[in-house]
């Protein structure tokens, strides 16, 4: 177990989920009174059940076992646990915006929505995985996960990169 996790950097990585958070509720908000296409809602059936079953997965596989390990104190299990819960709640809206931005089809507008969402997506599988490595002591610096994360952060930048140049593109309209 690794002995310094959580750290104070920790308590504010767990903020830091909130204005994400807010963020893609406001943006769904948005859209839903945009009056735009929302699409199939038997899609959105399936996404829910596919989303339910992962989640029923990591809950079983992931969460479970570290609370009831008894070599973990509290702290340390409130932040395994915290990390892979708080992902879940971000991915869900990310997915929602893979297949809404998907109803455009492969148009300028869609790229930034589609790079935020997948940065969302890997930074979301290196959080898992670090869970269950760090909490098996298996984690180390330099691990391969460090590459999703960092993918993650990538397209989170391209995200923002081309929402500028979308923005730029249209000030000329």
């Amino acid at each position: 177990m690794n002995e310094n996790f959580p750290v104070v950097a920790d308590f504010f990585w767990c903020f830091g989920y909130l204005p994400i958070l807010i963020g893609l509720f406001t943006f769904f908000y948005g859209y839903k009174k945009s009056g735009l296409p929302i699409g199939d809602f038997t899609l959105y059936g399936f996404i829910a059940i596919t989303i339910f079953f992962m989640l029923a997965i990591v809950i079983y596989f992931l969460l479970i076992p570290i609370i009831e390990d008894q070599e973990t104190d509290l702290l340390a299990k409130i932040a395994y646990v915290f990390y892979p819960v708080a992902d879940m709640l971000v991915v869900v809206p990310s997915v929602l915006l893979i297949y809404i931005t998907s109803l455009f089809g492969s148009s300028k507008v869609t790229r930034p929505i589609k790079y935020l969402a997948f940065g969302f997506l890997f930074i979301t599988i290196a959080d898992l995985l670090y869970s269950f490595l760090g909490w098996k002591d298996l984690y180390g610096s330099g691990n391969l996960i460090d590459v999703a994360w960092h993918l993650g952060y990538l397209f989170i930048a391209l995200a923002a990169l081309y929402q500028k140049q979308l923005v730029e593109s249209l000030k000329g309209i």
